[in-house]
C-alpha cells in the first residue's frame, strides 16, 4: 500500500473572491410538508450573496404547488422541475445551472442555522487549500422540535484519502445538509452516477475525500430531520437494510472506485477493496441477525472471511453470537441489542471488562 497511496495527493483549487457567491442546491422529492422551512433557513442566513437552486424530481405531492408560490419570495431562488430521476441526477441538474464558487448542500427536509453560510465561507477564504467543509447538525423532530443528538458522532479532517482508501472507503463525514465544496472539487466528482437515486452523500464524500483537503466547523450548523421516511437513519429497517447491503453499499463502491481510476490510475483504484469497508461487513452481519439470512447468500463474501475481516470489539463480538443464534431471539431484541444506545451503554462498559477494544 505505501508505494500506491504517495501518489494521491489533493488537487489545487483556485483563489477566492471578496465575497464569493455560495449556490446552495437542493434536491426535493415529496416533502411539501418541509421545503418552504428549507429554503427560508436560506434567506435567512447573514451571508447574503447566494442563490438557492431548487430541483424537484417529480414529486407526487404538493411539492410543485408549494415551488411555485415561493417564485416570487426572492430573485435568487431558482426552481427546476424535472421528471423523477433520482437524487443523482436532481443534484446534477441543480449544479449545471449554478454559478457559484461555493457549492452547499441541503436536503429538503432539513435545515441552515442562520450563521451557517457565512462560516463556511470564513473557513474556505482562511485556507484556500481546502477544498471542502463539513460541520455537525442537530437532530430535530418531524415537528422541529430538538431531540438533544447531534450528528454524526465525529468527523474526519484533512487530507483523508490515503487513510479511508486502506478501509474501503470508510470515513466520517457528514450527512448532506452538512456538506459544502468548492466548485473546483465539485466539477471533479460530477457527474454523480445515475444510479445512486438515493444517499447520494456517500459517494460525494468520499470521491471528494480522495481529492482534496477536509475543513471541519466543530460546531452545529443546521438541523438534520428525523421523521419515520429518512434513510438508514433513526430506527432500524430491515428493508433499508436489504437495500444498503445489496445494492447502495456495493453501487457506491463501484462508482468510487471508477472515480478513483479515471482521477489516479487503475494502480491505485485496485486497493480499493470492499471487504475493507467495517461498514459494510457490520451492516452486512446486522441484516443477517433480523432476516435470518446467511452472509454469503446476501453478499459476496463467505460468512469466515466476513468475520475474519472485522475488528475485533465487543459490537463484532455482539454481533458474532447474534448470528449465530438467530432464530432464539427475537427480531425485536436484536433490534434493540444492535441499537447504538444499546452499544454505547453497555457495550462500551462490556467491553472494558471482557478485555476487548473500545468500539
Amino acid at each position: 500500500m505505501e508505494e500506491i497511496t504517495h501518489k494521491m495527493c489533493p488537487i489545487k483549487v483556485g483563489n477566492l473572491s471578496g465575497q464569493p457567491l455560495v449556490s446552495v442546491i437542493v434536491s426535493n422529492y415529496n416533502y411539501c410538508k418541509y421545503i418552504e422551512q428549507a429554503i427560508r433557513s436560506v434567506f435567512d442566513q447573514t451571508y447574503c450573496n447566494l442563490e438557492v437552486i431548487v430541483c424537484d424530481d417529480g414529486s407526487t405531492d404538493r411539492s410543485v404547488e408549494v415551488l411555485n408560490g415561493l417564485v416570487n419570495i426572492d430573485a435568487r431562488l431558482k426552481i427546476i422541475i424535472q421528471k423523477n430521476q433520482g437524487q443523482s441526477k436532481s443534484i446534477n441538474t441543480g449544479f449545471s445551472v449554478s454559478k457559484g464558487e461555493i457549492i452547499c448542500l441541503l436536503d429538503a427536509d432539513d435545515l441552515f442555522l442562520p450563521s451557517k453560510v457565512q462560516e463556511v465561507v470564513d473557513v474556505f477564504v482562511q485556507d484556500e487549500e481546502n477544498g471542502a467543509c463539513s460541520h455537525f447538525l442537530k437532530v430535530i423532530d418531524s415537528d422541529g422540535r430538538i431531540t438533544g443528538e447531534t450528528i454524526p458522532s465525529q468527523l474526519d479532517e484533512g487530507f483523508v484519502g490515503n487513510k479511508i482508501l486502506k478501509k474501503g472507503g470508510n470515513g466520517y463525514f457528514a450527512p448532506t445538509s452538512g456538506l459544502s465544496y468548492r466548485r473546483e472539487v465539485f466539477e471533479c466528482i460530477t457527474p454523480l452516477p445515475d444510479n445512486l437515486r438515493i444517499s447520494a452523500d456517500a459517494y460525494i464524500t468520499q470521491a471528494a475525500a480522495f481529492i482534496t483537503k477536509i475543513v471541519c466547523i466543530n460546531n452545529c450548523l443546521g438541523c438534520y430531520r428525523i421523521h419515520g421516511r429518512n434513510n438508514y437513519q433513526g430506527t432500524i429497517n430491515i428493508n433499508n437494510l436489504r437495500y444498503l447491503v445489496e445494492e447502495l453499499v456495493p453501487s457506491t463502491f463501484i462508482a468510487c472506485r471508477n472515480f478513483l481510476s479515471a482521477f489516479s490510475g487503475d494502480e491505485v483504484a485496485a486497493h480499493l477493496k470492499l471487504d475493507q469497508s467495517t461498514y459494510y461487513l457490520e451492516n452486512i452481519v446486522i441484516y443477517c441477525c433480523l432476516s435470518g439470512a446467511k452472509v454469503d447468500e446476501v453478499s459476496p463474501f463467505s460468512e469466515k472471511h466476513v468475520f475474519s475481516s472485522l475488528p475485533y470489539t465487543a459490537r463484532s463480538k455482539m454481533l458474532y453470537l447474534l448470528y449465530k443464534s438467530p432464530r432464539l431471539i427475537s427480531s425485536t431484541i436484536a433490534r434493540a441489542l444492535l441499537s447504538n444506545n444499546f452499544i454505547r451503554t453497555v457495550l462500551g462498559p462490556l467491553g472494558k471488562v471482557l478485555g476487548f477494544k473500545k468500539t
